[in-house]
């Protein structure tokens, strides 16, 4: 028995070999509509399938704009923290200069670290 499937899904044809002719087999409007549900479903399966797998590789513009201002903000930290370390090595080395040079000359007393690092830290 061969079958013959048209565009149209209302309908098929069955070829019958006793009568050597294609016979119309009309398809129940159930069965359509369980095969246009089964079609759908799978339109959507696929599809979402097709939007994760690439949304997966690639970032929307929104996305990498906020990835190039994250890489942007991570470099001036690091640069800004290479200033602070170097700016606080020079005021160390000032107040060891200041405690053993200046101090000893002018014969004044040391300044407590207390005082000297009033309002500083979290503590």
């Amino acid at each position: 028995m061969c079958v013959f499937y048209p565009k149209k899904m209302a309908k098929y044809y069955i070829y019958n070999r006793e009568t050597l002719s294609y016979e119309v087999v009309n398809i129940p409007l159930i069965v359509r509509l369980r095969r246009g549900t089964l079609y759908a479903l799978l339109g959507m399966a696929v599809s979402t399938m097709a939007v994760f797998l690439f949304s997966s590789f690639f970032d929307t513009p929104r996305a990498a704009f906020a990835r190039r201002s994250i890489d942007d903000l991570q470099i001036k930290y690091t640069l800004l923290m290479q200033e602070f370390r170097q700016t606080d090595n020079e005021l160390t080395e000032l107040m060891h200069r200041d405690n053993s040079v200046y101090r000893s000359v002018f014969e004044a007393d040391i300044i407590p670290l207390s005082v000297r690092e009033a309002g500083m830290g979290g503590q």
